[in-house]
């Protein structure tokens, strides 16, 4: 049973719900009370019996709060856009949430939920800026390949592809790549690379990765080894 000095306030939470708004925290804010006083006193019978005297016959729970959908929202598009730009820079893998965090005053945990759950990185792939850096190696066949090029330290989503380390120069008049070990991959999530050869790759100045996204496994082989005849990259050699 409620308290005696409670029923007043329980009945005019009620009007106000049933009048007014059925939003938990607005009542809350009216009442000067908290969302849980509001939540225990929409359980006590005075609140169900107010509504049956004003004749009210909506429905009788709270309006849920507005889910902030990060990956189909327009309006939520700023925090993928901080973190998408944020991995495109090669941010470390374990301070991309803190990082759009930081900017967008929401938590790492739910900055991290929202990448996961919505594929943030995928969307970069599918949604590439004209700012990316691309690259074309030409194959012993003479086909030109397209790789598109990152830090070296930069995490990838999980698509195949096939991949070049290389060392980047750049002067005022042109961007250059010793490309330096060319590899293929079914996943370019986590450590894909053979750690012996990444050690010759930093040893001769690696400090970029090329990429070239090709889904089926036997065209990710036949692009591998027409681009290393062609090339011959010393950290292929045994």
């Amino acid at each position: 049973m409620a308290r005696t000095k409670d029923i007043t306030m329980i009945h005019g939470a009620a009007f106000y719900f049933a009048q007014v708004s059925r939003d938990k925290k607005k009542i809350a804010s009216h009442f000067g009370v908290s969302e849980r006083t509001i939540e225990r006193w929409s359980k006590e019978p005075e609140w169900e019996q107010a509504l049956n005297a004003w004749g009210y016959t909506g429905e009788r729970s709270f309006t849920p709060p507005p889910r902030r959908d990060i990956g189909t929202k327009f309006k939520s598009s700023y925090e993928r856009s901080i973190y998408v730009e944020a991995f495109q820079a090669g941010e470390p893998e374990h301070k991309l949430a803190s990082t759009a965090a930081e900017v967008t005053e929401l938590t790492p945990e739910t900055i991290r939920r929202w990448a996961i759950k919505h594929r943030w990185k995928e969307y970069h792939w599918e949604n590439n800026p004209s700012n990316t850096e691309i690259e074309t190696f030409i194959g012993a066949s003479g086909t030109p390949y397209k790789f598109e090029c990152h830090n070296i330290l930069s995490e990838f989503p999980g698509v195949g592809a096939v991949y070049l380390f290389t060392r980047r120069t750049q002067t005022s008049e042109k961007v250059e790549h010793k490309v330096l070990y060319i590899g293929e991959t079914p996943s370019l999530e986590g450590s894909f690379y053979d750690q012996h050869n990444f050690k010759c790759v930093k040893e001769h100045g690696g400090n970029t990765l090329c990429i070239h996204i090709e889904k089926i496994a036997f065209l990710r082989r036949q692009k591998e080894q027409d681009l290393i005849v062609e090339l011959a990259p010393l950290c292929n050699e045994d």
